[in-house]
């Protein structure tokens, strides 16, 4: 029987993963743009990096050792809500 945490931690980590799918096109749309109309769609970009870099984690999380682990989880969890509320932010009219 597999811990709580480690099924937690996985879906987590599963999810920070799958929106990355959605993060990943729309970070190269703005590079290749050159930001959009007059640029402005470079300030978007230091927000979503971070969610590109917490990417790695959430592999990690994957592994054996890590995956029991309470530090992954707080850290596959505080990157789920600063995707939600990105996602939010972005996607709002």
């Amino acid at each position: 029987m597999e811990h709580q945490i480690s099924i937690f931690n996985r879906l987590l980590a599963a999810f920070v993963i799958v929106s990355n799918i959605y993060f990943l096109p729309t970070t190269l749309k703005i590079i290749c743009t050159s930001g959009g109309p007059m640029g402005f769609g470079y300030i978007i970009l230091p927000l979503i990096f971070p969610v590109h870099i917490l990417l790695i984690f959430s592999i990690l999380t994957f592994r054996k050792k890590s995956q029991n682990s309470p530090n992954y989880l707080l850290l596959n969890s505080l990157t789920v809500l600063y995707i939600l509320g990105l996602y939010f932010l972005l996607n709002s009219n």
